[in-house]
């Protein structure tokens, strides 16, 4: 129980700092109709969709812990890597620019981050330069016809010499699941309406709604006994949070954090409002020790964190970049 404990702590100590949302009883039911409930749901999704594409306009610094946990759920090892994201634009496609700054909490030497810089560049021309030649071209309409988007967490599956990466995303389930107990809290200081969700019924996952081509049935598996509770802002209709737990865990046919300021949830996700009204991811979190038949018989856990947006340039191209290389 102990170790129980420590994951839990390690995985939930950042996600507390930034959900400061009533309690569970400070709940008020809501009066919605399953025809009203179907079109906050997609309303939410085309809006999240619309503030993802927006982080393209930014630059921000991404923190990626992960855990090696063990048998018995102790954490034998952290590492955490940080980044400097800056987007950049190819042609008609947007990159960012992923530039490794620190490793454990202790940033890097000047020299060290300069080499980043001159790998990422170098990797963006050469994709410029081929971009340009035509390759990687094709006519062909993919048949992954994805309805919603946003920010994923890695979840993956380890075996012998065999690893399979997934990506869980919170709009994926606005896809695949029902949602139902429509009811009003805060978050944040923030009015947000809060629906319990569940997988739904009858629904198939396939080449047109996963991107995985050789992980559909792992996928679908996962997500197939998952179930949870999604915040939606009621002013600005787009995911605040969203947590999801096996369908067995939840009571009542409710998902609902036992803590006000933590949870207990296996996969979550949590966004920021900036000043200017755009929201962006601030905290995501994965831990698999306790479920791994869940997912995908492999012990992980992950922890990210996003901070310091600030709104960027993204019509820089790469030649731009290109010329800020220091010359031989």
């Amino acid at each position: 129980m102990r170790y129980l404990l420590l994951i839990t702590t390690l995985l939930v100590s950042v996600s507390s700092l930034y959900s400061q949302r009533s309690s569970p009883a400070d709940e008020k039911s809501l009066n919605l109709t399953a025809v009203e409930i179907a079109a906050l749901v997609d309303d939410c999704g085309n809006r999240t969709t619309g503030m993802f594409w927006q982080v393209l306009n930014y630059s921000y610094t991404l923190t990626d812990r992960e855990y090696e946990i063990d048998k018995r759920g102790q954490v034998t090892r952290e590492r955490s890597t940080t980044y400097e994201m800056n987007p950049v634009r190819i042609g008609k496609k947007s990159f960012f620019m992923r530039i490794k700054v620190a490793e454990d909490g202790v940033r890097m030497s000047p020299e060290k981050i300069t080499h980043e810089r001159e790998r990422v560049v170098k990797e963006l021309t050469q994709a410029e330069e081929s971009l340009a030649r035509g390759e990687k071209q094709t006519t062909t309409v993919p048949v992954y016809q994805p309805k919603f988007s946003s920010y994923s967490i890695k979840v993956e599956k380890r075996g012998g010499m065999s690893r399979l990466v997934l990506f869980i995303g919170p709009t994926d389930f606005l896809r695949s699941h029902e949602f139902y107990a429509p009811r009003r809290t805060m978050i944040n200081g923030r009015d947000t309406i809060v629906l319990s969700f569940r997988p739904r019924p009858g629904y198939v996952f396939d080449k047109t709604n996963v991107p995985f081509a050789e992980g559909i049935e792992d996928y679908g598996r996962v997500m197939g006994q998952l179930g949870g509770t999604v915040w939606i802002d009621t002013t600005d209709k787009v995911v605040a949070r969203l947590e999801a737990r096996p369908v067995a865990e939840m009571s009542d046919g409710k998902a609902q954090a036992k803590d006000p300021t933590g949870t207990t949830a296996p996969l979550g996700f949590e966004f920021q409002r900036l000043p200017n009204g755009t929201w962006v991811q601030s905290h995501s979190w994965y831990n698999s020790w306790g479920r791994e038949k869940l997912f995908l018989n492999t012990v992980a856990g992950r922890a990210q964190t996003f901070g310091d947006f600030k709104l960027f340039n993204t019509t820089v191209e790469v030649e731009k970049l290109e010329a800020r290389r220091p010359k031989p």
